[in-house]
């Protein structure tokens, strides 16, 4: 009789001890993947940014005055990558002025959401060449609404910036 309690004792023991290894090993699984999903968006980021810089660089190069109008997704979606988004943006306009001191620059920004939004639907800042002020408005943009089945108002942002 102690001898059967006993082995169902250990057989018991045994089976939590698998358990909690095959959780632990789940677990380690999930944070990997994780790791490597939060990893692909950043060096995604990276590249679209690189990209950006790149073809804007292209233009300015060859002109002696820019009109930029700036566009960025304000939807509820973007609440993750929205400060980084606002940060390169304004790096990328900083960069572009300081690079291109003689050249007349102007800059604008149109922040999309989805058509549900109503009247903050687009968040527009006109053309101007005061770029603290259009630095300064992206810099207050928060990200909101989304996440149903309504598009947002991609088409709307070209428009309303004159494109």
């Amino acid at each position: 009789g102690r001898l059967v309690g006993w082995v169902a004792c250990v057989s018991m023991f045994l089976r939590s001890v698998g358990w909690r290894v095959s959780y632990q090993e789940q677990a380690t699984q999930e944070m990997r993947m994780r790791l490597e999903e939060s990893a692909k968006r950043e060096l995604a980021l990276q590249t679209a940014q690189a990209q950006m810089r790149s073809v804007v660089s292209k233009v300015v190069d060859k002109a002696n005055s820019v009109d930029l109008v700036t566009m960025m997704d304000c939807t509820g979606s973007m609440t993750p990558y929205m400060r980084e988004a606002k940060r390169t943006l304004t790096h990328i306009i900083d960069e572009l002025k300081d690079s291109n001191p003689n050249m007349r620059f102007r800059v604008g920004f149109v922040g999309y959401r989805d058509f549900e939004g109503g009247s903050k639907r687009l968040a527009i800042w006109p053309l101007t060449d005061d770029i603290a002020s259009v630095t300064d408005f992206i810099a207050r943009q928060k990200a909101f609404g989304g996440g149903g089945d309504g598009p947002e108002d991609v088409a709307g942002g070209p428009k309303a910036g004159g494109g």
